[in-house]
Protein backbone atom coordinates (compact mmCIF):
# COMPACT_ATOMS: atom_id res chain seq x y z
CA UNK A 1 0.00 0.00 0.00
CA UNK A 2 0.97 3.34 -0.75
CA UNK A 3 -0.76 5.71 0.73
CA UNK A 4 -1.01 9.20 3.25
CA UNK A 5 -0.65 8.64 6.70
CA UNK A 6 -3.76 10.65 7.47
CA UNK A 7 -6.05 7.79 5.27
CA UNK A 8 -4.02 5.25 7.09
CA UNK A 9 -5.25 6.55 10.63
CA UNK A 10 -8.46 6.55 9.02
CA UNK A 11 -8.44 3.26 7.98
CA UNK A 12 -7.21 1.88 10.57
CA UNK A 13 -9.56 4.00 13.16
CA UNK A 14 -6.88 5.11 15.13
CA UNK A 15 -5.38 8.44 16.62
CA UNK A 16 -2.76 10.59 15.13
CA UNK A 17 -0.12 11.75 17.11
CA UNK A 18 2.24 14.57 15.58
CA UNK A 19 4.54 16.87 16.77
CA UNK A 20 4.79 20.74 16.00
CA UNK A 21 5.51 21.42 12.39
CA UNK A 22 5.33 17.77 10.99
CA UNK A 23 2.82 17.07 7.88
CA UNK A 24 1.25 14.74 6.00
CA UNK A 25 3.49 12.02 4.76
CA UNK A 26 3.45 9.30 2.00
CA UNK A 27 3.67 5.89 3.70
CA UNK A 28 5.45 3.04 1.66
CA UNK A 29 3.96 -0.74 3.23
CA UNK A 30 3.55 -1.98 6.92
CA UNK A 31 5.90 -3.81 8.63
CA UNK A 32 5.82 -5.70 11.70
CA UNK A 33 9.50 -7.07 11.55
CA UNK A 34 12.14 -4.68 12.11
CA UNK A 35 14.52 -7.26 10.24
CA UNK A 36 12.50 -6.85 7.10
CA UNK A 37 11.33 -3.17 7.32
CA UNK A 38 12.04 -0.97 4.42
CA UNK A 39 12.20 2.44 4.27
CA UNK A 40 8.89 4.30 3.90
CA UNK A 41 6.97 1.86 6.39
CA UNK A 42 4.62 2.18 8.95
CA UNK A 43 5.86 0.47 11.74
CA UNK A 44 3.15 -2.52 13.33
CA UNK A 45 4.49 -3.39 16.67
CA UNK A 46 2.56 -6.94 17.27
CA UNK A 47 2.34 -8.63 20.66
CA UNK A 48 3.44 -11.83 20.32
CA UNK A 49 3.39 -14.93 23.38
CA UNK A 50 7.09 -14.41 24.03
CA UNK A 51 7.83 -10.91 22.52
CA UNK A 52 6.57 -7.51 22.10
CA UNK A 53 7.42 -5.52 18.98
CA UNK A 54 7.24 -2.19 20.83
CA UNK A 55 10.57 -3.42 22.40
CA UNK A 56 12.18 -2.58 19.12
CA UNK A 57 10.70 0.26 17.76
CA UNK A 58 13.93 2.26 17.99
CA UNK A 59 15.46 -0.23 15.44
CA UNK A 60 12.63 0.05 13.46
CA UNK A 61 13.61 4.46 12.96
CA UNK A 62 16.97 2.90 12.44
CA UNK A 63 15.80 1.27 9.64
CA UNK A 64 13.67 3.85 7.88
CA UNK A 65 9.98 3.56 9.69
CA UNK A 66 8.31 7.02 9.02
CA UNK A 67 5.48 6.41 11.33
CA UNK A 68 4.53 3.79 13.93
CA UNK A 69 1.01 2.53 15.17
CA UNK A 70 1.35 2.14 19.25
CA UNK A 71 -0.54 0.14 22.05
CA UNK A 72 -2.49 2.67 24.08
CA UNK A 73 -1.73 0.57 27.15
CA UNK A 74 2.11 1.23 26.77
CA UNK A 75 4.33 3.82 27.42
CA UNK A 76 4.36 6.28 24.75
CA UNK A 77 7.90 6.56 23.59
CA UNK A 78 9.98 9.60 22.78
CA UNK A 79 10.03 9.57 19.51
CA UNK A 80 10.22 11.61 16.47
CA UNK A 81 8.37 9.76 14.20
CA UNK A 82 4.29 10.29 14.11
CA UNK A 83 1.93 7.61 15.94
CA UNK A 84 -1.05 5.73 15.62
CA UNK A 85 -2.70 5.25 18.81
CA UNK A 86 -4.88 2.33 18.78
CA UNK A 87 -6.28 0.06 21.63
CA UNK A 88 -4.97 -3.59 20.18
CA UNK A 89 -2.19 -3.52 17.15
CA UNK A 90 -3.00 -7.08 16.14
CA UNK A 91 -6.91 -5.86 16.16
CA UNK A 92 -5.33 -2.57 13.91
CA UNK A 93 -3.63 -4.23 11.44
CA UNK A 94 -6.83 -5.96 10.70
CA UNK A 95 -9.22 -3.10 10.70
CA UNK A 96 -6.29 -1.27 8.67
CA UNK A 97 -6.46 -4.33 5.82
CA UNK A 98 -10.57 -4.41 6.10
CA UNK A 99 -10.55 -0.51 4.99
CA UNK A 100 -7.79 -1.00 2.19
CA UNK A 101 -9.37 -4.02 0.97
CA UNK A 102 -12.88 -1.85 0.58
CA UNK A 103 -10.88 0.86 -0.69
CA UNK A 104 -8.89 -0.59 -3.89
CA UNK A 105 -12.28 -3.18 -3.52
CA UNK A 106 -10.86 -5.72 -6.23
CA UNK A 107 -13.08 -9.27 -6.74
CA UNK A 108 -11.84 -11.39 -3.77
CA UNK A 109 -11.26 -15.13 -4.04
CA UNK A 110 -10.65 -16.68 -0.80
CA UNK A 111 -9.79 -20.42 -0.39
CA UNK A 112 -9.87 -23.23 1.97
CA UNK A 113 -9.69 -26.78 3.14
CA UNK A 114 -7.86 -29.07 4.72
CA UNK A 115 -4.96 -30.13 2.00
CA UNK A 116 -4.79 -28.47 -1.71
CA UNK A 117 -5.27 -24.29 -0.76
CA UNK A 118 -1.82 -23.55 -1.80
CA UNK A 119 -1.65 -25.71 -4.91
CA UNK A 120 -5.35 -24.40 -5.77
CA UNK A 121 -4.27 -20.66 -4.76
CA UNK A 122 -1.10 -21.18 -7.13
CA UNK A 123 -2.96 -22.62 -10.09
CA UNK A 124 -5.92 -19.91 -9.70
CA UNK A 125 -3.12 -17.08 -9.46
CA UNK A 126 -0.97 -18.60 -12.70
CA UNK A 127 -4.28 -18.73 -14.78
CA UNK A 128 -6.40 -15.13 -13.95
CA UNK A 129 -2.89 -13.07 -13.69
CA UNK A 130 -2.93 -13.52 -17.53
CA UNK A 131 -6.07 -10.88 -18.00
CA UNK A 132 -6.13 -9.48 -14.53
CA UNK A 133 -4.12 -7.56 -12.71
CA UNK A 134 -4.00 -10.00 -9.30
CA UNK A 135 -2.25 -10.41 -5.95
CA UNK A 136 -2.42 -13.58 -4.24
CA UNK A 137 -1.10 -14.98 -0.85
CA UNK A 138 2.29 -15.53 -0.88
CA UNK A 139 3.65 -19.12 0.54
CA UNK A 140 1.13 -20.08 3.14
CA UNK A 141 0.56 -16.60 4.83
CA UNK A 142 -3.08 -17.79 5.76
CA UNK A 143 -3.49 -16.80 9.82
CA UNK A 144 -4.31 -13.28 11.02
CA UNK A 145 -1.17 -11.88 10.76
CA UNK A 146 -0.32 -13.35 7.17
CA UNK A 147 -3.80 -12.70 5.64
CA UNK A 148 -3.53 -8.64 6.71
CA UNK A 149 -0.19 -8.43 5.34
CA UNK A 150 -1.62 -10.01 2.29
CA UNK A 151 -3.97 -7.41 1.36
CA UNK A 152 -1.71 -5.07 2.31
CA UNK A 153 0.82 -5.21 -0.01
CA UNK A 154 -1.44 -5.58 -2.92
CA UNK A 155 -1.37 -2.43 -5.18
CA UNK A 156 -4.14 0.03 -5.23
CA UNK A 157 -4.58 -1.47 -8.98
CA UNK A 158 -5.33 -4.80 -8.44
CA UNK A 159 -7.93 -6.03 -10.17
CA UNK A 160 -8.23 -10.02 -8.08
CA UNK A 161 -7.00 -10.85 -4.92
CA UNK A 162 -6.76 -14.20 -4.00
CA UNK A 163 -6.27 -15.01 -0.39
CA UNK A 164 -5.84 -18.54 1.09
CA UNK A 165 -7.13 -18.76 4.44
CA UNK A 166 -6.24 -21.53 7.31
CA UNK A 167 -7.37 -22.70 10.51
CA UNK A 168 -5.90 -24.28 13.67
CA UNK A 169 -9.41 -23.93 15.73
CA UNK A 170 -12.61 -22.61 15.94
CA UNK A 171 -13.74 -18.80 14.88
CA UNK A 172 -10.02 -18.47 12.81
CA UNK A 173 -11.88 -18.84 9.32
CA UNK A 174 -14.64 -15.91 10.57
CA UNK A 175 -12.37 -13.55 11.56
CA UNK A 176 -10.19 -14.09 8.26
CA UNK A 177 -13.01 -13.91 5.95
CA UNK A 178 -14.64 -11.03 7.55
CA UNK A 179 -11.12 -9.46 6.76
CA UNK A 180 -11.13 -10.06 3.43
CA UNK A 181 -14.37 -10.18 2.52
CA UNK A 182 -14.69 -12.43 -0.55
CA UNK A 183 -17.17 -12.30 -4.03
CA UNK A 184 -16.10 -16.23 -4.11
CA UNK A 185 -15.62 -18.63 -1.92
CA UNK A 186 -13.94 -22.04 -2.04
CA UNK A 187 -13.65 -25.55 0.39
CA UNK A 188 -11.29 -28.06 -1.42
CA UNK A 189 -12.14 -30.75 1.12
CA UNK A 190 -12.21 -31.65 4.73
CA UNK A 191 -9.83 -34.01 6.13
CA UNK A 192 -8.01 -35.46 9.59
CA UNK A 193 -6.29 -32.01 9.91
CA UNK A 194 -6.16 -29.74 13.37
CA UNK A 195 -8.22 -32.87 15.04
CA UNK A 196 -6.56 -32.11 18.41
CA UNK A 197 -8.50 -29.03 18.84
CA UNK A 198 -11.49 -29.52 16.18
CA UNK A 199 -11.90 -32.95 17.27
CA UNK A 200 -14.14 -34.33 14.15
CA UNK A 201 -14.67 -34.01 10.71
CA UNK A 202 -17.67 -32.87 10.77
CA UNK A 203 -16.29 -29.92 13.67
CA UNK A 204 -13.49 -29.36 10.77
CA UNK A 205 -16.31 -28.44 8.05
CA UNK A 206 -18.17 -26.46 10.15
CA UNK A 207 -15.27 -24.24 10.93
CA UNK A 208 -14.30 -24.10 6.93
CA UNK A 209 -17.84 -23.30 5.96
CA UNK A 210 -17.25 -19.99 8.09
CA UNK A 211 -16.06 -18.58 4.74
CA UNK A 212 -19.24 -17.40 3.34
CA UNK A 213 -20.12 -15.58 6.24
CA UNK A 214 -17.65 -12.49 5.08
CA UNK A 215 -19.63 -12.56 1.50
CA UNK A 216 -20.16 -9.13 -0.16
CA UNK A 217 -23.27 -9.06 -1.16
CA UNK A 218 -24.42 -12.61 -2.73
CA UNK A 219 -21.13 -14.48 -3.32
CA UNK A 220 -20.55 -17.53 -4.96
CA UNK A 221 -19.26 -20.60 -3.02
CA UNK A 222 -17.59 -23.96 -4.56
CA UNK A 223 -16.94 -26.70 -2.90
CA UNK A 224 -15.94 -30.22 -3.61
CA UNK A 225 -19.07 -32.43 -4.01
CA UNK A 226 -17.30 -35.46 -3.95
CA UNK A 227 -16.69 -34.52 -0.26
CA UNK A 228 -19.39 -36.57 1.72
CA UNK A 229 -19.12 -34.14 4.81
CA UNK A 230 -19.20 -31.30 2.61
CA UNK A 231 -21.96 -32.77 0.41
CA UNK A 232 -24.35 -33.29 3.77
CA UNK A 233 -23.68 -30.23 4.71
CA UNK A 234 -24.78 -28.32 1.85
CA UNK A 235 -28.11 -30.35 1.17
Amino acid sequence: MKESLNLIKDLSKGELLVKAGQVDIDINGVSIDTRTLNKGNIYMPIIGENFDGHDFIEKAIENGAYATFWDKKHELPNIDIPIILVDDTKIALRTLARGYRLLVNPKVIAITGSNGKTTTKDMLYSSLKTKYKTHATKGNQNNDIGLPLTILSMEEDTEVLILEMGTESFGEIKILTEIGMPNYAMITNIADSHLNVLKTKENVATEKLDIVKGFVDSGIFYYNNDDPILRKKNT
